[in-house]
């Protein structure tokens, strides 16, 4: 199974800028789905290769729950945190207008991308 290939010996250095990066862009720890989208972005960095499916059952499992519960609170969380002035911050992030308030984008979107931000800035500042 795919999800056996995600260490459960978390990198801190990693949760700690994928935090930084969620709460810049208006995503706190109180909002329900936070820790679902931080353990699956972290799980995508760890692992280019999972699909929406696999971090979805990982996390679920994790968490005794199901995946479509864990997919329904990372779309609220989303949805809480996606405005313009947050998507702002993002667009200046990656250096592009990529990110717009009135389109947001779906849980497994956002996962893949800010794990590629993280996995960008991890070479910068860990190298």
């Amino acid at each position: 199974m795919p999800t056996e290939r995600i260490s459960s010996n978390y990198d801190t250095r990693i949760f700690t800028l994928i935090s930084d990066t969620l709460n810049e862009i208006g995503l706190f720890a109180n909002l329900s789905g936070y820790q679902f989208l931080r353990e699956g972005i972290y799980a995508k960095w760890n692992d280019v290769t999972l699909i929406n499916k696999d971090i979805l059952q990982f996390i679920a499992k994790m968490h005794n729950t199901n995946p479509n519960n864990v997919n329904s609170l990372m779309r609220h969380a989303l949805r809480v945190a996606w405005t313009d002035e947050n998507m702002q911050i993002l667009n200046k992030k990656f250096g592009v207008n990529y990110f717009y308030a009135n389109k947001p984008m779906a849980c497994y979107q956002f996962i893949s991308t800010i794990a590629d931000l993280i996995a960008l800035q991890k070479s910068d500042k860990f190298a």
